[in-house]
């Protein structure tokens, strides 16, 4: 056998609610037809498109030609995905992805956050308010650990996951016997 395949993505996106979907089926067909084995890729494809609704929703789309940028890398040990994302000067938008990731490292676990997320979506009445569930089930379902850095306008938010088999390993040594 030869070495571990390793995968690289990348692409300049148009910041259009459609790009969405096509991009998230693109990178799971892409990671379908490299790995035949890629046991997890419909959670990287699942991170790539909540990464990109967040680009989308908090990102300053005001300049024609804006396009945001999406990468998606791994190997046999994990996958990273990245997106980045021009960002306002005032900086709202920015604070709200920052105070998301800080309130989900807040909680002993990410199914806590989650299960938490869910609990005060149910709360407020239908309507009254965004879900803010992206970054939050991003954590959970695909056991990501988040970062975000802005550089200038520019806002890079990064969900690295560890691979399927991995995760499988570790939740086998948490069960009790």
């Amino acid at each position: 056998m030869g070495d571990p395949l390793e995968f690289w993505i990348q692409l300049p996106v148009l910041a259009d609610w459609r790009s969405i979907d096509l991009v998230r089926s693109s990178v799971q067909n892409c990671l379908a037809a490299m790995l035949s084995d890629a046991e997890g890729f419909p959670d990287i494809a699942m991170v790539a498109a909540e990464l990109l609704e967040n680009a989308v929703k908090y990102g300053h789309w005001g300049e024609p030609d804006t396009n945001f940028r999406i990468r998606v890398r791994g190997g046999p040990d994990g996958a990273t995905v990245e997106v980045e994302n021009p960002v306002p000067a005032d900086g709202d938008s920015v604070s709200e992805v920052f105070r998301i990731i800080s309130w989900i490292a807040s909680f002993p676990t990410a199914e806590e956050a989650y299960r938490a997320r869910i609990l005060e979506i149910a709360s407020v009445p239908a309507g009254e308010a965004g879900s803010g569930l992206g970054l939050v089930r991003v954590a959970y379902e695909a056991d990501a650990a988040l970062e975000a850095e802005i550089h200038g306008r520019v806002l890079r938010v990064r969900a690295t996951m560890k691979s399927a088999a991995e995760r499988s390993r570790r939740l086998e040594g948490a069960r009790p016997p």
